[in-house]
């Protein structure tokens, strides 16, 4: 009965999506003004603070995309826009700020729901479409899926066998461990059954079986063996396996990946960082920033509805590389150009340190990428020259008031502020604890500002370390580390085999990314995580694209 419903099902959906208005829709949620839509929509949206409106907008739109889309391509740029899209007035993550839309009654049921809706509607695309989902969909070859499924072990296992962890966090692994030997010999037993043999299928048995491995760890752990902040660790870490695996998984085997434009994820990019950059760009026409009396900027005032300074100064810096793509690859080199740099200007105001030093080093590559191309090599060398023009001038009409507004920026610019403490402590937390380290919310004499250790923590984000080496050791110990150099080595083995123009820039946002975050915990929130997973699978796959 249910086959023939599934088949039913799928012959009709099949039916909608060959229809002439669906070819045209598809090909608008293909093109760069689908993407410039969404954008504006979210830039207004964080403006007048409608997050409901938008959130809903972008929800059904999801729902429609998998049920009747040629494939899940335009959920990416909804996916990261949602992260960013918060406006002030409803962040999340503050706990006085009753009002948010994402608490229970102002709107937190009704957004829950709505994601429900969007998640049954993908299930339903993957059980009813037959080309990418069912079989096709499980087995499409995911390179990079085993390092990425070793860092979740690493995530999950975190703080294992810590005094506050107790003798329950043991029956755990012991569990985990039996399910994965359970699942790996029940796949070999019925594969052999059906006539594979040895060999490589071995080898995916061993990935497939940590899958139902990792899920009997978050059960039995969240369930009642785990409690306090072991629980609150282990939820924690979930979201992180989740941000890292999910969206790589799900798009590497839902998108056709022969008539994906290449450059579709650098107009992402681009437009993320421009969405920030209005975002930036309201804390200054504001003038919340500004301290009364001498009209400086204070920093630490700079926020938007997902983050404070250094979280946007971060996203600008990673999705620098973008609009260099579209100048090397696109018409109007130059126009493509000045976007670059304006971009780069918006990652300077932003007051965040690390990013402005990263983002400099990312833009001079990206320009000497720019004008190897002898084809707009004069319009971009105009632009430049125009660009140290404009500066000088502005240095000198207004050096003094500039250096009024930067002065606190200017005084902490070269000072390391506690991040040396930090790297100090996390490396001795991980001494005290080397094997599966000291958890993500440690609590003893090396905790980053004593968070852990008082009695009002209550954040769901852990106080971390701002190293993601450091992070690693002192959280997941050497079991942990070991595991993110794997996953790093094989990201760093996918880029240099299969060497292209959009895997250079993508390269170079991964290298944006991974740098800040030697001095920052962008590796260990979501949103630029959720990039990194779908950047991952972008790279893996564009390969195949035609267009």
């Amino acid at each position: 009965m249910s086959g023939n419903f599934f088949s039913l099902s799928s012959q009709k959906l099949q039916i909608i999506r060959e229809k002439p208005l669906m070819a045209s829709v598809n090909a608008f949620m293909r093109s760069p003004a689908y993407i410039i839509v969404l954008a504006v929509l979210t830039a207004v949206s964080n403006l007048l603070s409608l997050d409901l409106y938008l959130y809903t907008v972008f929800i059904l739109a999801g729902a429609f995309i998998a049920l009747f889309g040629a494939d899940l391509l335009p959920l990416m740029p909804i996916v990261v826009l949602c992260y960013v899209a918060p406006s002030p007035s409803n962040n999340p993550g503050s706990a006085s700020n009753t009002g948010s839309i994402f608490h229970a009654e102002n709107g937190g049921i009704y957004l829950a729901v709505m994601i429900c809706l969007l998640v049954i509607s993908v299930v339903l695309r993957l059980l009813t479409d037959q080309e990418l989902g069912g079989r096709a969909f499980f087995s499409k070859p995911r390179k990079l899926l085993s390092g990425m499924l070793l860092l979740c072990c690493g995530y999950l296992f975190s703080g294992l066998g810590m005094e506050n962890y107790g003798a329950a966090s043991w029956k755990v692994l012991l569990c985990v461990l039996c399910a994965g030997a359970a699942s790996y010999l029940i796949g070999l037993r019925l594969s052999r059954t059906a006539g594979l043999g040895n060999g490589p299928v071995d080898k995916q048995l061993l990935i497939a079986a940590l899958i139902p491995s990792l899920c009997v760890f978050v059960v039995f752990g969240l369930v009642g063996q785990l409690g306090g902040l072991p629980r609150r660790n282990m939820l924690f870490a979930v979201i992180q396996c989740a941000a890292v695996v999910v969206l790589y998984y799900l798009f590497s085997g839902t998108i056709r990946w022969k008539q994906v434009p290449k450059s579709y994820l650098a107009w992402m990019g681009m437009c993320i960082g421009y969405v920030v950059l209005v975002q930036l760009l309201e804390n200054y026409i504001s003038g919340r920033i500004f301290m009364k009396g001498t009209g400086t900027i204070d920093r630490e005032l700079i926020y938007a509805g997902w983050g404070m300074h250094n979280n946007i100064g971060g996203m600008m810096a990673f999705m620098l590389p973008f609009p260099f793509y579209l100048a090397c690859t696109q018409k109007r080199s130059w126009m493509f150009n000045v976007l670059g740099t304006i971009l780069l200007l918006g990652v300077i105001i932003s007051c965040s340190r690390t990013s402005m030093l990263v983002a400099m080093a990312i833009y001079g590559f990206c320009v000497y990428q720019l004008l190897r191309r002898k084809e707009c090599r004069k319009a971009n060398v105009s632009v430049y020259v125009v660009i140290a023009g404009l500066v000088v001038v502005s240095c000198i009409l207004f050096f003094d008031r500039l250096m009024d507004i930067f002065a606190l920026f200017f005084e902490e610019l070269f000072v390391m502020s506690e991040r040396d403490n930090l790297i100090s402590y996390g490396f001795k937390q991980f001494l005290d604890n080397p094997i599966f380290g000291g958890s993500f919310f440690p609590q003893g004499k090396y905790v980053p500002w004593d968070w852990s250790n008082s009695a009002e923590f209550s954040s769901f984000f852990p106080p971390r370390w701002h190293n993601t080496l450091i992070q690693m050791l002192a959280s997941c110990g050497i079991v942990g580390f070991a595991a993110y150099c794997c996953h790093r080595w094989q990201t760093v083995k996918l880029m240099l085999k299969q060497r292209s123009t959009e895997n250079l820039f993508i390269s170079l946002f991964l290298i944006s990314l991974l740098v800040c975050s030697l001095m920052d915990c962008h590796f260990f929130n979501v949103g630029p995580v959720l990039f990194y997973s779908m950047a991952l699978a972008y790279g893996e796959n564009i390969h195949e694209s035609k267009l």
